[in-house]
């Protein structure tokens, strides 16, 4: 980031008369410069941006200049407002890519698997619904979010497990395998164990069987399938 404490020293450089502060951001490379224009600005705002690329020193902050040159390069937006106190020359739709940042994911996830687990701990009635619906939505919104990723399948699929909703459970593993393409063995682990506790010993098995020859390391379900055998009394088989 660019930011005022450079110092006088850097900001000499500038365009002292016309331009009384510059900043670079570097989330999702969004530009944002003052609404005076600098006498580099004829039009274009890369050549603004390029000249005083020039006169910053070689490192980090050259390499995050270059890098919002190269995004307004891409952008159409090419000039200044000048009536505009701070004017934003990359807007997130012309930089953004198809699929939401993954951090916004994991972050999403991160908070239903905890109101999961503050819902199963909970002991009042209305809040514990209070935290399994604040859950679900947010798993919810994870799918829209990456239909391909396998992890809120499988969370999502836990929590309709624990409010016994086992046919929702059952129908969002199926489509879970499917959107992953059968490549999940935590979406098979996961419904092997729903179909162990609902009493389809043989389902569970074939479920079990699946998300092995996925991933023969999966310890999950080794584990799960062989905590099936031993509750079926094949203790041998179990070992």
């Amino acid at each position: 980031m660019v930011h005022n404490s450079l110092g006088s020293g850097l900001r000499e450089h500038f365009c002292n008369d016309h331009l009384s502060s510059w900043t670079v951001r570097r989330r999702q490379d969004v530009v944002v410069v003052p609404s005076q224009q600098c006498r580099h600005v004829r039009g274009s705002v890369q050549t603004c941006i390029s000249a005083h690329t020039q006169l910053l020193p070689t490192g980090p902050i050259a390499l995050a200049v270059t890098s919002a040159s190269a995004v307004v390069r891409q952008s159409d937006t090419a000039s200044l407002e000048s009536s505009e106190d701070v004017t934003a020359l990359a807007t997130p739709s012309s930089i953004s890519s198809s699929k939401p940042l993954k951090i916004n994911l994991d972050l999403r996830l991160y908070r239903a698997r905890l109101a999961r687990m503050r819902a199963a701990l909970a002991t009042d009635k209305d809040t514990k619904q209070q935290l399994l619906n604040t859950a679900e939505s947010d798993l919810k919104r994870c799918l829209c979010m990456d239909a391909a990723d396998p992890r809120p399948y499988v969370v999502l699929g836990k929590l309709l497990v624990q409010q016994k909703r086992f046919e929702e459970a059952r129908k969002l593993y199926a489509d879970g395998t499917a959107a992953t393409g059968n490549t999940s063995p935590y979406i098979w682990a996961a419904w092997g164990y729903l179909e162990s506790i609902t009493g389809n010993v043989s389902r569970a098995r074939k479920l079990f069987d699946a998300a092995i020859v996925v991933d023969e390391t999966h310890a999950a379900a080794w584990h799960k399938w062989g905590m099936l055998e031993m509750r079926q009394g094949n203790y041998l088989r179990a070992r």
